[in-house]
């Protein structure tokens, strides 16, 4: 192995690692290597949350308009868990547009394990903001919980 290929390869593993540079040709490739990294992990731009939203309004529609299937409400209940736990904005969002949908279809399918099972998940997600979540329930919700 050429001298040359040694160092490619050890700058791409020092930049990989997050290791310590020792020669001043690969710390500006490693400083922007961590830069690069720290962009990606920021938040989601706008249209990314667009879209996002985007989907949720298309999944509590398809929730009304299939009511009666339960595949379709089970995949919808999957869908809203990890969205939810996204951000404080989209969980507020699912709650003010889904959780009626959530209640009806834990209601339509009362013996179907599996959607009951999500729906209470997807409850209990949203019950971690608790104060947007009732007030999206608004006049549907239950004595027990508002009171």
């Amino acid at each position: 192995m050429s001298l040359q290929l040694c160092r490619r390869l050890r700058t791409l593993l020092l930049l990989h690692f997050g290791g310590k540079a020792d020669d001043e040709a690969v710390q500006p490739r490693q400083e922007s290597w961590q830069a690069a990294r720290a962009r990606q992990s920021r938040a989601p731009d706008a249209r990314a949350r667009q879209v996002r939203a985007r989907g949720v309004e298309a999944m509590v529609a398809a929730m009304a308009r299939l009511r009666g299937h339960a595949m379709v409400q089970l995949s919808a209940l999957l869908a809203f868990i990890p969205l939810a736990l996204e951000n404080a904005a989209l969980q507020a969002h699912v709650a003010a547009l889904a959780l009626r949908e959530v209640l009806a279809a834990m209601a339509a399918h009362r013996r179907v394990a599996n959607v009951q099972a999500k729906g209470l998940i997807v409850l209990g997600v949203l019950g971690q903001a608790r104060r947007r979540a009732l007030d999206a329930l608004g006049p549907h919700c239950p004595r027990t919980l508002c009171g």
